[in-house]
């Protein structure tokens, strides 16, 4: 009886606690329900809606593969932020800074070397192209607005983009998470996570 298991009841609940949605729920069950016959309906049990389940993994990892290069330093720079500063906010101003000094840095380096600077992280991308990386990071959900964060003066329009770069965010993801969940990151951006 699937009303007694308990993978199907966490299963329910998580849904329940999440999203609450019947898509969820319908996603969940599809496999489950596909793969029954005459012969293995009985034996129907939780654990095949967890483990053939259509649903979203429950976390946001793997779309880090898919960020671009700014995308990717800006949201490193913003999980260092929040070692660095022992804050759990920072709004896009705080993380464009860290991500310049962090790139100005390998600029650096790699001129004091004799290499040409090339590859990710050694590009410094002004900071409306940075604004934008940084609005699509919240529409992937791998950063959130913090509640009652600055939002700038919203009928001003001269602070209007003021407004965009103050706005507070809590980060979804650490830097080990990053550097864990993302196999091509490159030397240079591992470095900046495995290094404070």
């Amino acid at each position: 009886d699937l009303g007694k298991d308990k993978h199907f009841k966490l299963l329910l609940q998580s849904i329940f606690h999440t999203t609450k949605g019947v898509g969820d729920f319908h996603a969940a069950c599809l496999l489950p329900i596909i793969n029954l016959s005459p012969q293995n309906l009985q034996h129907l049990k939780g654990l095949d809606f967890i483990e053939n389940s259509l649903a979203p993994p429950d976390t946001k990892l793997h779309i880090l593969e898919g960020l671009s290069d700014l995308e990717l330093s800006l949201l490193i720079a913003a999980a260092r932020l929040d070692i660095i500063l022992d804050t759990d906010t920072c709004n896009f101003n705080m993380a464009y800074d860290e991500y310049t000094a962090l790139a100005s840095r390998v600029r650096l380096q790699s001129s004091a070397s004799g290499a040409a600077a090339v590859g990710a992280g050694s590009k410094i991308w002004g900071r409306e192209v940075g604004l934008g990386a940084w609005e699509r990071l919240a529409e992937y959900g791998l950063i959130f607005p913090a509640v009652g964060g600055a939002t700038g003066a919203a009928g001003n329009s001269g602070t209007r983009d003021v407004g965009r770069m103050g706005r507070m965010f809590r980060i979804d993801v650490g830097l080990e998470e990053i550097w864990q969940s993302t196999p091509n990151l490159g030397t240079v951006m591992t470095k900046w996570c495995r290094e404070i």
